[in-house]
């Protein structure tokens, strides 16, 4: 019993799950439609269901989310990213475990010849990666592709790029490995 608790206890300070997603730049239907269940469940849980299905982008972009809201580990929003470099888009996701994000991750299909995803319902996570960012899901679009632009010799010299701009193409990099295992 006291092993139970301590597991539960344990639990409950991991409340975040993510999943990411992966698929050809020619797969944007199915992209769009996981954005679309995405954007539908935070207009709702920031109460601008109200706006037309055209407006939830730009009022998620432009909502100030409160000290309040940001500590929360109950507000049950999704908040992420998606990358597109021209070859491939990179979704991730986050959200409250068996929330939202578990929804979602019931309503997207499983499995397709291009589209590949990484999650796991036993792996959570103690805090938000993305809380920062607004309950948008924030656009990132890369100029070459990412496997190109990590092959270019300038990003290996120090001082020529950012150290956060370097980790992050790193990062994306490792990401987009893992999901071709």
């Amino acid at each position: 019993l006291p092993i139970l608790l301590k597991l539960r206890r344990q639990e409950d300070r991991l409340p975040y799950m993510r999943i990411v997603y992966s698929m050809p730049a020619s797969k944007s239907d199915l992209l769009e439609r996981i954005i679309l269940q995405v954007l539908e469940t935070n207009v709702k849980i920031f109460n601008l269901d109200n706006l037309p299905t055209e407006m939830y982008s730009s009022a998620l972009s432009t909502y100030k989310l409160t000290k309040t809201q940001l500590r929360s580990a109950t507000l049950d929003y999704i908040t992420g990213f998606h990358m597109l470099d021209g070859q491939k888009h990179l979704l991730v996701l986050e959200g409250i475990a068996g929330g939202s994000i578990a929804r979602i991750w019931e309503e997207t299909p499983k499995t397709h010849d291009d589209f590949k995803v990484l999650y796991n319902s036993e792996l959570k996570f103690s805090e938000r990666l993305y809380s920062l960012l607004s309950p948008d899901i924030m656009k990132v679009k890369l100029f070459e592709p990412l496997v190109s632009l990590v092959k270019h010799p300038s990003l290996y010299v120090r001082g020529s790029v950012s150290r956060e701009a370097y980790d992050g193409l790193i990062c994306l990099s490792d990401l987009r490995l893992l999901i071709f295992l």
